[in-house]
């Protein structure tokens, strides 16, 4: 039987007596036993009577021969009650200790289903995030439409409006030839009486003033009815443009919202850590900044234009893509991963605590996860390895460098799988638990050091939990 791992710094002094945490080992089965100091004081009292009436019979058999047989049965009495309260004790040790059993099953089981929940919101998560893309690009293929659309009807509109004008300026000259016509019969009509050579030139006159004015009247309905189509027309075109425009709004404010949701998440996962979403995005935009292939000349079709506050709009869309997509690379490349990914136990969480060794309070620059010897170890982010080996206290340890002034620490494994120099991806697998340095037991100290200065690794995992 052997102390237990991670639970030396709960001990509390009760008295004068504290209280004493035994651990069984039967092959894999581990379990645990608490004894009380008022157990502790019975089996002390006990066995203190034992021996005190053992000796006072060996006294008394140099004393007194007479008494020597009284005195043997009193002590046979006593070691009879001794072994009954020893019994008593072990009885309830055991039934204290299937209950420990019980509430440990019990807890290993709820922190698994937590575990896999917490699994299930990612990968859920991460699904959404696909849709989202994908509709981002499908709505933006229809704007892109709907541009070209409008472009057409414009062009339309134009057209119809030019032969509107047309038919206006043909049934204004015709107005003036029947005012002219009408004028001129009216000076006919003077002359009339002249004579008879002037009478048969006013008939003919007549004549083709009044298919004139018919011509006149004919072309006028025509313009008429021409004008009234036309109005129709721009009245449809200008009722399908108003639909059109509200049609694009909506997919604006639609495409603004998936990128707005997308930003979000992220952002609020760069405050949480402390991290300045700016100027991650800003870094990101300038090592990613590369373009180039060969000039390929085209044909310089001009394409269609969105007028000036779509076109804004646009560029405030693609300026959030690029936003969330330099985000999601940054956040690749910073430890926001769990470094274990199998079951565990949290044995020793960040901050100031009671030592496992010595007892004494000191600073706990990182959390303990305890599990089996062997257990696999991944890399909470993308990064390069800049130590691995052995170090004082820490036992087998890997080293590894992140973007943006991290460190990530593992240490007290069993052995190391990466060597300095290496690079390394998020949940790549570095190395597997072990009990290695300065130890009670099986388990991975994880740090996280911002520009060489421990922080709480759990802020982290908390913080991209559900984003990543």
């Amino acid at each position: 039987m052997t102390g237990q791992p991670g639970r030396t710094d709960d001990v509390r002094e009760q008295g004068a007596l504290p209280e004493r945490r035994l651990t069984i080992r039967t092959g894999d089965d581990v379990r645990h036993l608490s004894i009380s100091p008022r157990t502790q004081v019975l089996c002390a009292v006990a066995l203190t009577a034992l021996l005190g009436w053992t000796g006072y019979a060996t006294v008394a058999s140099f004393v007194a021969g007479t008494e020597r047989d009284a005195l043997a049965a009193r002590v046979a009495q006593l070691q009879s009650g001794a072994t009954s309260v020893e019994a008593e004790v072990e009885a309830r040790h055991a039934q204290e200790l299937g209950a420990l059993a019980a509430d440990s099953n019990l807890r290993i089981a709820e922190l698994s289903e937590a575990r896999d929940a917490a699994r299930r919101s990612a990968d859920d998560a991460m699904g959404k995030l696909a849709v989202m893309t994908r509709e981002l690009a499908r709505r933006q293929s229809r704007l892109v439409e709907a541009a070209e659309s409008e472009a057409e009807l414009s062009a339309a509109l134009d057209s119809l409006r030019g032969k509107l004008a047309d038919a206006v300026t043909e049934r204004d000259s015709a107005q003036r030839r029947q005012t002219e016509l009408s004028r001129r019969m009216a000076e006919l009509s003077r002359e009339h009486g002249a004579d008879n050579e002037a009478e048969a030139e006013w008939t003919a006159s007549l004549a083709e003033v009044t298919a004139a004015l018919e011509q006149t009247a004919e072309e006028r309905d025509a313009a008429t009815l021409l004008q009234a189509a036309l109005r129709e027309r721009l009245a449809t075109m200008e009722a399908d443009r108003s639909r059109a425009e509200e049609a694009r709004g909506r997919l604006f404010a639609q495409l603004e919202d998936a990128v707005q949701a997308g930003l979000g998440g992220l952002e609020s996962m760069f405050e949480k850590v402390g991290v300045n979403p700016d100027r991650v995005v800003a870094e990101m935009r300038r090592d990613y900044s590369g373009e180039g292939g060969p000039f390929i000349p085209v044909d310089e079709t001009p394409a269609p234009e969105l007028i000036s506050t779509d076109a804004q709009r646009v560029a405030t869309l693609l300026g959030g893509l690029e936003r969330a997509s330099l985000m999601q690379v940054a956040a690749a490349k910073m430890p926001v991963a769990k470094p274990v990914h199998s079951a565990f136990r949290f044995t020793s969480g960040y901050g100031v605590r009671r030592d496992p060794k010595n007892g004494r309070m000191r600073m706990h620059a990182g959390v303990d996860f305890a599990s089996d010897v062997g257990t696999p170890i991944f890399s909470a982010g993308d990064g390069v390895v800049v130590f691995s080996g052995w170090q004082s206290g820490y036992g087998r340890v890997v080293k590894i460098r992140h973007a943006f002034g991290f460190e990530t620490v593992y240490a007290h494994l069993n052995a190391a799988r990466v060597k300095v120099g290496d690079r390394v991806a998020r949940e790549d697998r570095i190395g597997d638990m072990g009990r290695t340095g300065r130890v009670t037991g099986s388990h991975l100290h994880y740090e996280i050091r911002l520009n060489g200065k421990p922080v709480n690794p759990m802020k982290y995992v908390e913080a991209a939990r559900n984003v990543l």
